[in-house]
């Protein structure tokens, strides 16, 4: 009967293995232990000198009251509990118990590290607390008050916190142990000439293995089948199932991380204690975390405005299928962020789903405001004409001048109503997907000096004073009529509700493929908390004065429609130190530089007062 390899090698080493390490890891582990019980002793009598050291900074009372956060503070930055003990033996300050907790415990005057610490000034021990149900290492040392009394100010560490390290100090004896046993078998003339190769070849696809290099695992050697040799074709077939496994388990981990990151929801999974496991980063961006770590509970995760609303609408103590709507404060409007949370199988954890409501909510108020504002746009001079035409049919007919007023107001609502539905229809044909603008050579100087023409005989009464600073070469790519139109709005507009004696100021700047053109001037201004929603329809910043000057309060959206049609934008900006400048932007002819000119190129911080030959009219 043919020794296998497993009884040759446990003949040979047997005695080795026995002795030498049994006699060296049980001498190593007591060395170990006693050094780390050293390490800790050490870190244990820091903490209770920086304990001492803060009595000796306290200015308070020494009171429960004063010490116990005093404690509290000292174990959130040492990781270890926190003692303060009066001279008495009674407990006024624990890191681990409430303040409220703090009578009920016993007195600690008995305990050996407080006695130890009083005769000898220097006390430890390591014994079974009650009070946390944990064995501990104590460290205890006295702090002398300026009153004479002896206060004990106490350290401890939890025991079990230990064991990590020691096992991996013992694995490390273990390893080294092994080394020892590989290095005697390197030595000896028996083992190294019968089962060094065979040992090198399957210790190879071992290393292969543990370090996930699948492909590098030796070429098969003509073994015999004897254990060795089996647990190389063992070792083969197990190679070949797991790079299987790590290419599925790769293909499918990088499949879930696109998927986590691509999702237009926040996606937050917890355990069944409520700890963070999982989430992806619309989380952070939707709730405005900075930098939440995995493992938090849920309570220090989320943010206080948050916690408050999520809270209040799940059930405590327990996770049951639920969705509620939270609001957070914006920069510019608050946020709507819908959160659906539902338990996971057996109920070992949730997942939490948060879906951004603010455009729809943002929308809803939007048709709800467009709905009433439409609604009272109609019937005011509905109303009128139906007042009037009740009056004249009562027997107002008879009195001419009377009736002529009647008719003469039931004209001019008439006209106004018919206003309001032809602004409404052209604002659906440019929202509709049918309706193209033609683009054609625009020169923006003539145009714009067509547009003040019309406009001059309302602004010549109030003495206001339009002035160009576009060249007169500059030119752009896009309807005439359009542009025509959304310059007469924004600088009828001007006109409208500037002082007297103001400025209206047309110029344009380059924008790379883009001309922006603004209208200024340097009126009151706007308040910024209109800039959102002015260009919405019916959006008015003074209701009254709008409707009193005629206004239907869609001038504004047909402009921001006409500008998205050809292919620009439209905003509204402070100017400094007071007006407002309202600019949008065209493409431009790609074969005219001339808005780069002198004169109609000018940056922000290269706006000048005109020159007097750039006075319209």
């Amino acid at each position: 009967m043919a020794f296998g390899i497993r009884g040759k090698l446990f003949l040979v080493f047997f005695l080795l293995i026995l002795v030498v390490g049994s006699s060296a890891g049980l001498y190593l582990d007591r060395a170990l232990s006693n050094w780390l019980e050293s390490q800790v002793r050490n870190e244990l009598s820091r903490y209770v000198n920086m304990g001492r050291f803060s009595l000796e900074q306290h200015q308070g009372p020494f009171s429960a009251d004063a010490l116990d956060p005093l404690a509290d503070n000292l174990g959130r930055s040492t990781t270890a509990r926190i003692t303060l003990i009066d001279p008495h033996g009674a407990v006024l300050g624990d890191s681990q118990v409430e303040l409220a907790d703090l009578s009920t415990l016993d007195n600690h005057d008995n305990r050996p590290e407080v006695q130890e610490a009083r005769s000898g000034g220097f006390g430890t021990a390591i014994r079974w607390s009650a009070t946390v149900r944990a064995e501990l290492f104590y460290v205890a040392t006295p702090y002398l008050h300026q009153d004479g009394s002896q206060w004990i100010v106490r350290a401890a560490h939890h025991l079990k916190e230990l064991e990590p390290i020691r096992t991996r100090l013992r694995m490390m004896l273990m390893l080294a142990a092994i080394l020892a046993i590989l290095a005697a078998i390197a030595v000896s003339a028996l083992a190294a000439h019968f089962s060094t190769r065979r040992f090198r070849h399957l210790m190879g696809q071992v290393h292969a293995l543990s370090r996930e290099a699948l492909s590098d695992l030796p070429e098969a050697a003509n073994l015999p089948r004897d254990e060795l040799g089996m647990l190389d074709a063992s070792f083969r077939q197990m190679a070949s199932e797991l790079k299987r496994n790590v290419i599925s388990v790769s293909g499918e981990r990088k499949l879930f991380q696109s998927i986590l990151h691509e999702m237009a929801d926040g996606l937050l999974v917890l355990d069944d204690d409520q700890r963070v496991l999982l989430y992806n980063p619309m989380v952070e961006s939707m709730l405005g975390l900075d930098g939440g770590q995995l493992g938090e509970p849920l309570s220090n995760f989320l943010p206080l405005q948050v916690r408050e609303q999520l809270f209040s609408a799940m059930k405590p103590g327990s996770v049951t299928e639920g969705t509620a709507e939270i609001q957070l404060a914006g920069e510019d409007h608050a946020r709507y962020i819908e959160v659906q949370w539902t338990p996971m199988a057996e109920n070992h954890g949730c997942i939490m789903v948060f879906h951004d409501n603010t455009v729809l909510r943002r929308q809803e108020l939007i048709r709800k405001d467009f709905i009433a504002n439409v609604s009272h746009e109609l019937r005011t001079p509905i109303s009128i004409l139906q007042a009037n035409a009740e009056t004249l049919l009562s027997g107002a007919l008879g009195d001419k001048a009377y009736s002529r007023q009647l008719v003469t107001a039931m004209e001019r609502h008439a006209v106004r109503l018919s206003h309001i539905i032809t602004r409404l229809l052209d604002l659906s044909r440019l929202e509709s997907d049918e309706f193209v603008l033609q683009r054609e050579l625009v020169n923006l100087s003539s145009l714009v000096n067509n547009v003040v023409e019309h406009i001059k005989p309302l602004a010549q009464d109030r003495d206001i004073t339009f002035w160009s600073m576009i060249s007169p070469e500059a030119t752009c790519l896009a309807d005439r009529e359009a542009v025509e139109e959304v310059l007469t709005n924004l600088v009828n507009n001007a006109v409208k509700y500037i002082p007297e004696k103001s400025q209206i100021t047309i110029s344009c700047r380059d924008q790379g493929d883009l001309l922006r053109i603004e209208v200024a001037d340097n009126g009151p201004g706007i308040d910024p908390v209109h800039f959102p929603r002015i260009f919405e329809r019916f959006y008015r910043v003074d209701k009254g004065r709008s409707r009193d000057m005629g206004g239907t309060g869609l001038g504004l959206a047909i402009v921001k429609q006409m500008i998205r049609k050809m292919g620009g934008q439209v905003g509204l900006e402070s100017v400094d130190p007071q007006g407002s400048r309202f600019w949008f932007t065209v493409p431009k002819d790609q074969s005219s530089s001339a808005s780069t000119s002198e004169r109609g190129g000018a940056g922000e911080e290269e706006r000048r007062p005109p020159a007097p030959d750039e006075l319209i009219g």
